[in-house]
């Protein structure tokens, strides 16, 4: 070993007096060198502006300089955004956090990638945040925020013998991240590898989740969107996908020696957002995720989203229908323990099923005291099917203690009968037909109606005649092509204000008497002196 290391010497001494008279060392971008006893002189030469990478190859043994002696900040505090790569060994947990601490906390390195023969993968997972991939060729990805920044983050990347930990700029990756290395809000799990996910136990749900969506797509292998919104405003999706193969499908990569070789893929794989999870099923993967957003007990949100499709095009496959089937109920379970029904104020309900019978109905699993609002979405050629679930639907506790009501994308088919809607303090809803009876028999039920503030009726066909003035009497006044009338209300102060606008709509309002027309209050007083 003396003799080369003197070999070695001799070979540093003539380099550097051949290269540093010969060469204009100022402009070098890049510097590998196979020895640390020479390279801070070695650099001296080089003017630490212009050098943006540079390269360490060490002998493969366990005696080894330590890292934190290499990359000493004082060493190298005349450098910016420089790309360190470095071969070695060994690397240990303690090389690990003065790696990150390095890079949170200063700009001298961008990045720094080390080739190694041996690493333990649970110390990073430990010490660089939560796994957000793993994708088919062994690739992971570990994700922290950098503390003082608004888009900067700390990636660290392992694939095979090497890793990398770099500065990013990304803002999506930021805001879906915890604001400190430790992951204790339940959302940063959307994301992790199933071989992670047994820690859920130890997270806390989000107490900031205001509004949950649930978006069960139309496709073959089956897909998921969450979406969830929070207190301060802020909002995020999470897509869910999976895809079943029927046939040994295989890949080929690059082994250790540059040479292609065949792998199998699962049968099954899972992707959440852009992120692939082999051999996971979705809806399990998002049945998990969903148990650390959802609080255990008492949960309460702004506004829940439910949609789900199903045509006979979307089930394909018998199994993929199943699957569905049993996340429907699974998710029933979830999102009300112990028969706990869920609070919130906003109910979203969005159906285009064929056999809407064999679909649970969510609005079920509602506490009905604290529903306020009810709005259902459908197609217009899905119209038929969806009468028949709002059937269902107004037959339920949680239709009769809600406020107020909304339809959107199809028309009540049959006869509407206004008893169902009176105890609403405000609807907007549409109707195929719309007749002079309809108009009456609205006007009549809404008078007495306690809840009612404004009722939107809007109608695809209507047979309105003069006939209606036999019925409601001559209106206040009819201007460009709409009409209006005003009726006394049984309480004092209260008048019913009424809008038809031709063969379009129609809009009952309660409004204060103050708000009407002098000449219309001296007509219900003249009318109230004859009736005493």
């Amino acid at each position: 070993m003396p003799e080369k290391n003197l070999v070695l010497h001799v070979i540093y001494y003539v380099s550097k007096s051949i290269i540093f008279t010969r060469v204009d060392i100022e402009d070098v971008p890049e510097v590998v060198i196979f020895g640390f006893e020479q390279v801070m002189d070695l650099l001296s030469y080089i003017n630490p502006k212009r050098l943006n990478s540079l390269i360490l190859k060490f002998p493969a043994t366990d005696a080894q300089e330590d890292i934190g002696n290499i990359l000493a900040l004082d060493r190298w505090r005349e450098y910016e955004n420089l790309e360190f790569v470095l071969y070695w060994h060994t690397v240990s947990a303690k090389a690990l956090i003065f790696i990150k601490e390095i890079l949170i906390t200063s700009r001298i390195f961008e990045s720094i990638r080390i080739y190694f023969e041996q690493l333990d993968k649970e110390k990073v997972r430990e010490i660089f945040g939560q796994i957000i991939g793993q994708r088919i060729l062994d690739n992971e990805d570990w994700y922290l925020r950098i503390p003082n920044s608004k888009n900067q983050v700390l990636c660290t990347h392992v694939y095979k013998n090497c890793i990398e930990v770099s500065r990013k700029h990304d803002k999506k990756t930021y805001d879906s991240l915890p604001s400190t290395d430790e992951p204790s809000m339940p959302q940063t799990l959307r994301k992790v590898c199933s071989n992670i996910r047994t820690c859920i136990d130890h997270f806390k749900p989000n107490p900031n989740l205001t509004k949950l969506g649930i978006d069960i797509h139309d496709t073959c292998d089956g897909k998921i969107d969450i979406k969830m919104g929070f207190k301060d405003g802020s909002y995020r999706k999470t897509p869910y996908a999976t895809s079943v193969r029927e046939g040994p499908f295989l890949t080929i990569r690059l082994d250790n020696y540059g040479c292609f070789i065949q792998e199998k893929l699962p049968p099954v794989e899972c992707t959440v957002g852009d992120i692939l999870l082999p051999d996971t099923d979705m809806f399990e993967t998002c049945l998990d995720d969903l148990k650390t957003i959802v609080p255990r007990k008492n949960c309460y949100l702004e506004e829940f989203e439910f949609a789900v499709q199903c045509t006979r095009y979307g089930f394909c496959t018998r199994l993929v229908f199943t699957k569905k089937e049993e996340f429907l109920e699974k998710l029933e379970k979830l999102l009300n323990p112990n028969d706990v029904l869920m609070e919130t104020r906003k109910f979203i309900y969005f159906e285009n099923c064929v056999e809407p019978n064999q679909m649970p109905e969510p609005i079920l699993w509602l506490e009905p005291i604290s529903l306020e609002l009810i709005e259902i979405h459908s197609y217009k050629r899905r119209e038929e099917n969806i009468n028949d679930v709002m059937e269902r639907i107004m037959n339920t506790n949680q239709w009769q203690y809600a406020k107020e009501y909304v339809m959107k994308g199809f028309a009540f088919l049959g006869k509407v009968n206004p008893i169902h809607f009176v105890h609403f303090s405000k609807i907007d809803i549409t109707v195929r037909n719309w007749t002079n009876e309809d108009m009456f028999n609205w006007k009549e039920e809404i008078l007495y109606s306690p809840s009612f503030l404004r009722y939107k009726i809007s109608f695809e066909n209507c047979s309105i005649d003069n006939d209606i003035y036999n019925l409601l009497g001559l209106p206040y006044r009819t201007v460009n092509g709409r009409t209006t009338w005003y009726f006394k209300m049984p309480e004092k102060n209260l008048v019913l204000h009424v809008i038809y606008y031709v063969s379009k709509s129609i809009i009952f309002t309660r409004v204060d008497i103050e708000d009407v027309p002098e000449f219309v209050v001296m007509n219900f007083e003249q009318w109230y002196t004859r009736l005493t």
